[in-house]
């Protein structure tokens, strides 16, 4: 499945026209898909901005055109010289601001069109070499042979394509690599653990449960520094004006405000020196 054919089942579960999604997952891979409903699909840009983290298998001395194992095979190399120590030592550099190319079979969009799209209808995708934040790259455990495996995990900034990383690693090994699995297991502070399966879902709305699966923008929004405003406050953000602020915040940064009820205003940019204010960039006005 496509991102956007989880969005067209999740419309006709939840009844709801606007529903969106928070950072596209490739169609081969699987794992965490953020997904929201409603006015808190305005939310998408602040959600984007979280980390991620990655499971993910490659196999050794195999190229494909897709990067992944369903694709053509476009190159072969005997992996059984590789050792858990090379692979250890190649990946223990990949850490910091990288620049990486999204891989041609990515979601990666080109003139308003996925770029694996444009892959399968044979055209080559104009892709620019983009900076990344990789945290860190562990490999988990690795199998020697011809076909050596290794599993890894990944703490990595928005942006990162797992297919291109593992060309990489293949690279830096000295031979190739396909990513064989794909698994994203957590954006920000949600976990493949705490997900809910499609099928989940909608057993929950056949039994008009499915608010059991929702959360609030505010625990959506967890990862971000909060202010509680006045209701005097809130109208004031609600028609688009700056609020002040107390104590000191760094300008740029971007706060949640909520209101003395919990809910979610909207949400601002620290602007000034002193004195600070918050002025409103996506007004939510509360609620589920």
């Amino acid at each position: 499945m496509t991102s956007h054919d989880v969005v067209d089942c999740l419309r006709q579960i939840t009844n709801q026209r606007r529903v969106g999604h928070a950072g596209t997952l490739d169609p081969a891979a699987t794992g965490v898909l953020l997904v929201m409903a409603g006015r808190p699909t305005r939310l998408s840009r602040y959600l984007t901005d979280y980390d991620k983290r990655y499971r993910f298998e490659l196999t050794f001395g195999l190229a494909t055109d897709t990067g992944d194992a369903d694709g053509e095979t476009v190159a072969e190399a005997d992996a059984s010289g590789l050792t858990e120590q090379q692979v250890r030592d190649a990946v223990a550099g990949l850490r910091g601001i990288l620049r990486m190319k999204p891989h041609r079979f990515s979601a990666a969009k080109v003139d308003g069109r996925k770029a694996y799209e444009l892959a399968r209808q044979g055209e080559e995708p104009e892709l620019e070499e983009r900076a990344v934040v990789i945290h860190e790259v562990r490999l988990l455990y690795f199998t020697p042979g011809p076909r050596a495996t290794g599993f890894f995990e990944v703490h990595c900034g928005k942006g990162t394509y797992v297919r291109s990383l593992a060309e990489t690693i293949g690279q830096r090994v000295g031979n190739c690599a396909v990513a064989s699995f794909v698994l994203r297991t957590q954006i920000g502070p949600f976990s493949v653990n705490d997900s809910h399966a499609l099928e989940e879902l909608q057993e929950l709305a056949q039994q008009q449960r499915l608010g059991d699966a929702a959360l609030r923008p505010a625990e959506a929004l967890a990862g971000y520094p909060a202010v509680t405003v006045t209701p005097d406050q809130a109208r004031l953000l609600i028609h688009g004006n700056p609020i002040p602020l107390q104590g000191t915040h760094h300008a740029g940064e971007v706060l949640a405000a909520y209101d003395t009820g919990g809910d979610l205003v909207a949400m601002g940019e620290v602007r000034g020196q002193r004195p600070q204010v918050l002025q409103p960039r996506t007004v939510v006005c509360g609620g589920r």
